[in-house]
């Protein structure tokens, strides 16, 4: 909203004055993730903030790479250039992986089901399955709660790629309830729209 676009343009002067370059490189990230949801960035200027975030944030921060990794591929795809978008966020989500990483690999994982279900090509569905049981079978600590919702949100999107409306709204309700109940007022706007 204006309130987010303001805060941000904000952030990021203020980061830019500071002279600490991962405070820059996160406020560009901020930024255009901002004005990409939003629709207020011309694309070119958003994938532009994006790359200077990734270039940035790979010399620091793996991690926080691979979360820019994963908003140039979702603008990438924005923008229409699906493939190349989705074997971004495939290699993210394979080095997610590899590392053990948990934070961002329910938003990653996510994507990548988004462009299989958008692309629909053969075999799509099905690696898109597998990428969803991929998440749900990764071993996490009691009490972690990030991957629930994505999983919930993931499972409906794939039952009415399959035109199974019983299980779709079983799984939008399910979806809705979690996000409520963890307060996560995006998973629940998501959820709400659905």
């Amino acid at each position: 909203d204006d309130g987010a676009l303001q805060h941000t343009a904000l952030l990021l002067k203020v980061a830019e004055q500071s002279g600490d370059d991962v405070a820059v490189a996160l406020a560009r990230l901020n930024r255009a993730v901002v004005l990409a949801r939003t629709n207020h960035g011309e694309g070119y200027r958003v994938l532009d903030m994006l790359g200077a975030a990734r270039g940035a944030l790979a010399q620091t921060s793996g991690g926080l790479r691979r979360i820019a990794d994963v908003e140039f591929a979702r603008e990438i795809a924005r923008q229409g250039d699906v493939h190349r978008a989705l074997a971004l966020a495939r290699n993210v989500l394979d080095e997610y992986d590899a590392l053990g990483d948990m934070i961002a690999r329910g938003p990653a994982t996510a994507l990548v089901v988004e462009l299989l279900l958008r692309r629909g090509d053969r075999g799509d569905l099905e690696a898109a399955q597998a990428a969803v049981d991929r998440l749900a079978a990764v071993p996490t600590d009691p009490g972690f709660v990030l991957h629930e919702p994505h999983i919930l949100r993931l499972s409906a999107l794939l039952a009415s790629a399959h035109n199974d409306d019983d299980a779709y709204r079983a799984f939008v309700e399910r979806y809705r309830t979690t996000a409520k109940s963890l307060g996560f007022e995006g998973h629940t706007a998501m959820a709400n729209s659905m």
